[in-house]
């Protein structure tokens, strides 16, 4: 019964015991047990952690709001993400800025980030990844000096071939860089190929009463030269070739000049391709994606058909064309790099599908914005499509190009049409 005692064998009540004293036993018997456990095991060992994740450095040439750059660092993040990866970005702007000593500059700039010299402890990245010429040029000149380690590089995006570099010791020699330097240095990649063929016999074939087809690129710096050069080797490609090809006036015009020309055309004998254009010499517009609206802009209120050979031309409309994209591009040279990082010791000295430098990469495919075809005669979209399958581009693959720009309805319609 509650408030009564058992008795003991003695028949005395028991004693009543503090409750603190059940809470001291069972402390340091609990003591005791850690102890006897650290004793056995030994002192315990930290955890290791999460592993660290391998350090890439992007290499861009331009600005981080050019679209050419955002789809290449879209691809980039997708490939390598975090925490697995430590991803970090380098722009270098020289579409602004490229003169030597502003290249030097930025190269002491880098050596204080990952060198480190203050800190006696460099940042040694895995890998490095660059896309477009001056990029790589850039890490011809000064990898070995920014990176302690001199990390393996692969590229994409590369017009002038061989790619050049400027030679460190002398800023008046440039090198042409060989697949055998490139091998030597560690450098893999891809380099461009342009659509510029198949997008000349293209317009050829739709617009068969062609005399002349203006190719708008500018002469700031390596790009637009280098698209230039592509042009005029590539039409030499084309048979018969029955129209001209001028690419010699985009280059020296102002944009007034260039408006001045597309004013003097006729929607039946001439034709636009769009090529690498960012500004003209007087810097009145700097920008892709500005330059090819302002233009098309122009040739559409004159009816003038304009194509283009870059993803960018098509979002700002031209009708479109055999065309690269950043993404495209980066596709082929995340996945090398990933295939590298993977191998682990890679042997340099030997060329291999693991390292070669692939020329003229990434073939180009046909893609068009239906919607860019607004004040057009009605014709031209199934009159292209029918081209597109003469050239050997079937049903599924003419509709696996076009799936994206154009809506599915329009796909429909082609197929219809052109049938």
């Amino acid at each position: 019964m509650r408030g009564q005692f058992h008795l003991n064998r003695n028949n005395s009540p028991p004693m009543r015991t503090n409750p603190l004293t059940f809470i001291l036993a069972a402390l340091i018997t609990l003591a005791c047990s850690l102890n006897l456990e650290a004793e056995t095991t030994g002192p315990a060992v930290p955890s290791a952690g999460p592993p660290k994740p391998k350090l890439i450095v992007y290499f861009d040439s331009y600005t981080p709001d050019m679209s050419w750059v955002q789809g290449i660092q879209k691809v980039i993040q997708a490939k390598f993400p975090e925490p697995e990866y430590d991803v970090r970005r380098e722009h270098l702007n020289t579409k602004f800025y490229s003169a030597p000593a502003y290249l030097k500059s930025v190269k002491d700039i880098l050596v204080a980030r990952y060198r480190r010299p203050d800190l006696n402890d460099p940042l040694k990245p895995d890998i490095l990844l660059a896309s477009d010429d001056w990029a790589v040029s850039f890490l011809l000149s000064y990898r070995d000096e920014i990176f302690a380690n001199q990390p393996p590089v692969v590229f994409c995006g590369v017009n002038d071939h061989p790619i050049s570099f400027t030679d460190p010791s002398d800023s008046s020699k440039s090198i042409a860089a060989t697949p055998e330097l490139l091998r030597s240095r560690r450098f893999t990649g891809f380099y461009e190929n342009p659509g510029v063929k198949k997008t000349l016999e293209l317009i050829q074939n739709v617009h068969s009463n062609v005399q002349t087809v203006y190719v708008v690129t500018d002469s700031l710096e390596k790009t637009g030269l280098a698209w230039a050069k592509h042009v005029e080797a590539e039409k030499l490609k084309v048979e018969p070739l029955t129209c001209l090809i001028d690419t010699q006036h985009a280059p020296k015009a102002t944009l007034a000049q260039i408006e001045t020309r597309i004013n003097q055309m006729t929607p039946e004998s001439d034709v636009i391709l769009l090529g690498a254009y960012f500004s003209d010499p007087l810097r009145t517009v700097e920008s892709y994606e500005k330059t090819t609206a302002w233009i098309c802009e122009v040739a559409r209120k004159r009816r003038i058909a304009v194509y283009g050979m870059l993803a960018f031309h098509r979002d700002n409309g031209a009708w479109g064309g055999f065309e690269l994209s950043g993404e495209g591009e980066a596709r082929e040279m995340v996945s090398r790099a990933a295939n590298i990082l993977q191998a682990g010791t890679v042997d340099w000295s030997t060329p291999s599908d693991l390292i070669k430098v692939v020329d003229r990469a990434g073939a180009p495919i046909p893609m068009f914005n239906y919607k860019n075809f607004k004040d057009y005669p009605a014709h031209y979209p199934a009159t292209i499509y029918a081209t597109l399958q003469k050239m050997g581009y079937t049903n599924t693959m003419v509709k696996l190009g076009l799936k994206a720009p154009f809506s599915e309805r329009a796909v429909e319609f082609l197929a219809k049409t052109a049938g």
